[in-house]
């Protein structure tokens, strides 16, 4: 079943390049290769994005990281007094899954990843998550736009919406620069292709192949869908020391 709908995916992508995906920027080829090598599941509800492949660093939104990465660990403290008291300790753990395709829908394997959270922005819905266990197989990383998005930029958004494997969607920005209200206190941008519960977390990429952006929420009952910038990933890895 989930071949059948990636296969339906692909051929969407397909169908696109028709409409002038091609016309300048990515190929359906390029992009998907792209979706092949950092485009990440996110436990099973959400989407990341691989920004660095040598230490194993993935960019998610961070309502993504809500009580389902919540690990409770009992263990025992030595006090000052050499007596050992029971304590616990709370990590934030999930498992990330990176699988490949080919231009069919077939699948080529999968690898899944144990991972941690590094440190979060709730404000601009920012995560970082860092992967714990090894990054042999691990083959690209985002490269990060330093140029801001503008109105009627052509964009891309890859992920995994419904959880369905590598959708590429293309649309338009409609607004670089829009202020949501009080629970995203950042600007983000506002676009027109289309994702869906899911895609959280994966990326808003430019038609260069640049990230410009971790999408975060759509609109259910309008065909608008934001995305944070990634210059706040940019400044919550300095802030986290990255």
């Amino acid at each position: 079943m989930k071949e059948i709908a990636h296969a339906l995916a692909v051929f969407a992508l397909v169908a696109l390049a028709g409409l002038g995906w091609s016309e300048r920027g990515w190929s359906v080829t390029e992009a998907h290769h792209k979706a092949n090598d950092v485009l990440v599941r996110v436990g099973d509800w959400c989407s990341g994005t691989v920004i660095e492949r040598e230490r194993g660093l993935v960019a998610t939104a961070a309502h993504c990281t809500s009580g389902r990465m919540r690990v409770v660990i009992p263990t025992k403290k030595e006090t000052w007094e050499g007596k050992l008291v029971n304590v616990t300790v709370i990590q934030y753990k999930v498992t990330l899954t990176i699988e490949r395709f080919d231009m069919q829908g077939r699948s080529t394997g999968e690898t899944k990843y144990a991972a941690t959270l590094v440190g979060k922005n709730d404000g601009a819905d920012i995560a970082i998550l860092r992967i714990t266990s090894s990054l042999a197989l691990l083959r690209d990383e985002a490269r990060m736009s330093d140029r801001p998005v503008e109105f009627d930029d052509d964009i891309y958004a890859i992920g995994n919406p419904e959880m369905l494997p590598h959708v590429i969607s293309k649309g338009k920005v409609s607004n670089p620069a829009v202020k949501l209200g009080d629970d995203v206190t950042v600007p983000v941008i506002m676009f027109s292709a289309v994702i869906a519960p899911g895609s959280s977390g994966g990326g808003l990429w430019n038609d260069r192949g640049e990230l410009v952006g971790i999408t975060n929420w759509v609109c259910t009952d309008c065909t608008a869908a934001w995305a944070t910038p990634v210059s706040h990933v940019k400044a919550l890895m300095k802030e986290l020391g990255l």
